[in-house]
Parts: structure tokens; C-alpha cells; sequence
């Protein structure tokens, strides 16, 4: 299982960069901690673990929290060393499955009220679009009479599947996270097979790909994703064990060269 815990402190003052204004993840075996800067000079610093490897028990409280980034992630806890907190949040096993999605009856769910997964990619905002242009063209449907309940209930096992896949996907890469070479594959794995299929259908939708997701071939071609989803968790997992799953300390992983 996994938690999520925020800290909001004063941003550093140390120099400007491009790096600095984005989501940078710090990771190790089971967790990896977000350092997001915000307005007015302050910093949100999370982590996000897998329960089986980092006990929330030791990092539930703003004292523990502070403790374990001193273990982990010594530089953050330096930086954050006498700064003020703002704010300290707990949230524990915040992944919910979705299970109802779309009716014959007039209503639909979306965002929060639908489902949530995983944030390490960031996945939210991809499954509010895709469910967006799915109720777009339910609403047309049914303005034209053509929306029936099967199509609805078939639909919604769809989405059941698609945040099914990116919940095992990104959950897979957290034992993972120590061992960097794999990580590294590990998410290029992950923007080939889960984010960009989902941006893909975001900017290609229309009313062929609707059918599809409400049809049998739709469903069996989204099972297949799953079982090779979790073929490749498990391929990743293994080599964790070996000794070309670390990189050189202090080299940087180039996305454009072999891997393995």
C-alpha cells in the first residue's frame, strides 16, 4: 500500500534554474519525495511510498517526517533545517479503484468522484480528459437517442481497466526506485507504453475510438496490456538483483542510449 505526506516549507534561496520550476523526484527502494516549488516563496516537499517497503509508522508525524528525510534524503533535510512549516498532511492508501463511471441514466463521474491511482506520473489530469470526451460524446449520444445501458456499463468497464493499468504500472516501478539503471528503463518504459498511448488517445479521440472502448475487442485488447503490464513489473523487478541494475555514482542516465 501507499501513503502520501506533504510538508509545505519557506522556498531556499538558493540560484535560479529551469529544473528548479519543476517536480523534482528524489527516489530510493519503495519511495521518492517530490520537491515542489509554489508561490510566494514556499516549497511542498511529499513523500510517497510503498507501505510493504517504508513503514508509514516512521515518518506519520511532522517530527517523524523531518527524522526520516534526515535517514534518506539528508541534503532535503538540511535544506529544510530551521525554515518554517506551513502545513503538515497525512493521507495513507489514497489509491481507490473506479467503479461506477457513466449512466443511461443522465450521470457521470469525473476526477476525485471517479477514481484515483498513483501521482508519481501524474495521471490525474490524463484520465479527467479521456473521461471528458467520453461524456461529451455520451451527451451527444443520447441527445440523438442512440446511448443505451450496455454501451454505458461497457464504457465504464473500460475506464475501470485504463486506471486498473495505470495504477499497476506506476506501482510497479517503487521497488524499483533503488536501483537506478532500472528505474531509469522502468520509466522509459512507462512514457512509451502508458503515458504517451494515453496522450495519444486525448488528441486522437473521436467517435471510431468510442465504439471501440464500449466494444468486446476493446476490452480484450485493454486485458492484454494488463497481463503484459505486469510481465514487465515482474521482468524489472528481477533485475534489481543484478549488478547492472546501478549505475556509476554521479553519472547521469541518457534516455537516448541502451540501457541494459
Amino acid at each position: 500500500l501507499l501513503k502520501i505526506r506533504s510538508l509545505i516549507i519557506s522556498r531556499p534561496t538558493s540560484g535560479n534554474c529551469c529544473r528548479f520550476n519543476s517536480t523534482n523526484h528524489l527516489c530510493g527502494e519503495g519511495y521518492w519525495v517530490w520537491l515542489i516549488p509554489l508561490p510566494d516563496g514556499v516549497m511542498s516537499v511529499g513523500i510517497v511510498t510503498d507501505e510493504s517497503l517504508v513503514p508509514f509508522e516512521s515518518y506519520r508525524t511532522a517530527d517523524l517526517a523531518l527524522g526520516w528525510l534526515a535517514t534518506n534524503e539528508p541534503q532535503v533535510a538540511a535544506a529544510v533545517e530551521g525554515r518554517e512549516m506551513l502545513d503538515f498532511r497525512t493521507m495513507r492508501r489514497y489509491f481507490y479503484p473506479v467503479e461506477d463511471f457513466l449512466s443511461a441514466e443522465r450521470w457521470a463521474l469525473i476526477g476525485d468522484a471517479l477514481g484515483f491511482s498513483d501521482p508519481f506520473y501524474s495521471p490525474g489530469g490524463d484520465m479527467i480528459a479521456i473521461a471528458n470526451l467520453i461524456i461529451v460524446e455520451s451527451i451527444r449520444r443520447d441527445r440523438s437517442g442512440t446511448l443505451d445501458d450496455v454501451t454505458c456499463q461497457q464504457l465504464t468497464e473500460s475506464m475501470r481497466r485504463i486506471q486498473a493499468i495505470a495504477t499497476e504500472t506506476i506501482q510497479s516501478i517503487y521497488p524499483c526506485l533503488g536501483a537506478s539503471r532500472v528505474a531509469g528503463a522502468h520509466v522509459v518504459w512507462d512514457f512509451l507504453s502508458l503515458v504517451t498511448p494515453m496522450v495519444l488517445v486525448i488528441r486522437n479521440f473521436n467517435p471510431g475510438l468510442y465504439d471501440y472502448l464500449a466494444s468486446p475487442e476493446g476490452h480484450r485488447i485493454l486485458g492484454e496490456l494488463t497481463d503484459l503490464h505486469q510481465k514487465q513489473g515482474q521482468l524489472m523487478l528481477s533485475w534489481t538483483q543484478e549488478e547492472s541494475s546501478q549505475l556509476a555514482p554521479g553519472s547521469i542516465l541518457d534516455h537516448t542510449e541502451k540501457l541494459y
